[in-house]
């Protein structure tokens, strides 16, 4: 299930550089990780995850243009999953930062995920 900060007066942060170039999958499996990926304004409440149960798989990237994740999805194999990514790019031609964030049945935090991104465009 895709997890989505709309409607809530919170917005993700920006990862590190790090985060950004590594495109690896995080995993988050508690509400005090996940607060260092978002942040909240007037006392804004983000979505609420059962950790006990769920963990969230956030993953972010570069591109060499504006591009928003559209699908996400994550199958798993037997050494471990593959997280599949989407992107929809748009018109400008600027170095763009995203992120994209799922709910999962519970992770341990060593699993491992391995990320395939695509990108599709309209002719």
């Amino acid at each position: 299930m895709e997890y989505s900060l709309q409607n809530v007066s919170c917005q993700w942060k920006h990862g590190t550089d790090r985060d950004f170039y590594d495109r690896q999958p995080i995993i988050i499996n508690s509400d005090e990780e996940l607060q260092n990926y978002i942040s909240c304004s007037d006392d804004g409440n983000y979505p609420a995850i059962d950790f006990t149960k769920y963990s969230m798989i956030l993953v972010c990237g570069l591109a060499l243009h504006q591009v928003i994740p559209d699908h996400i999805s994550l199958y798993q194999f037997s050494t471990g999953y593959v997280l599949n990514v989407n992107l929809k790019p748009y018109d400008l031609a600027v170095v763009q930062k995203w992120q994209s964030a799922i709910i999962v049945d519970k992770l341990a935090e060593e699993t491992i995920i391995e990320l395939k991104i695509t990108e599709y465009f309209y002719c």
